[in-house]
């Protein structure tokens, strides 16, 4: 969700890259639904791995969660950054209800480290 909240921003100067640690067969249908009710859709994306290749090509590295686990490299130019989705406390929640919650939450983040990659250095 991350990464196609990001690639909605106005394009230019934010290449992204998705991928993960422990990447299931198929997307999250609930993902996919949540960003659809914003117009958006995770277009050809699939889940694979983040490669040492992508650690090595990248300024960023954003990890979702407490359990994805990802090892510098000592020849990374980037840094990892870690966002951790706060606990559900409406535990009566559906997973699409929780799913909103999520991107609803992820979009904030997104929006924050937009604003600070669109800063002039």
């Amino acid at each position: 969700m991350a990464a196609a909240l990001m690639r909605a921003k106005p394009e230019g100067f934010v290449n992204v890259i998705s991928g993960g640690t422990h990447p299931g067969e198929r997307l999250s249908s609930e993902a996919q639904m949540a960003l659809e009710e914003l117009g958006l859709t995770m277009g050809d994306e699939h889940p694979k791995p983040i490669t040492v290749e992508t650690l090595l090509s990248v300024d960023q590295v954003i990890i979702l969660g407490d359990d994805a686990q990802i090892e510098p490299s000592p020849e990374m130019r980037g840094t990892i950054t870690r966002w951790v989705l706060p606990e559900n406390p409406n535990k009566a929640a559906t997973k699409i209800e929780q799913t909103r919650l999520d991107r609803d939450y992820i979009s904030t983040l997104v929006n924050k480290l937009y604003d600070q990659l669109a800063q002039p250095e």
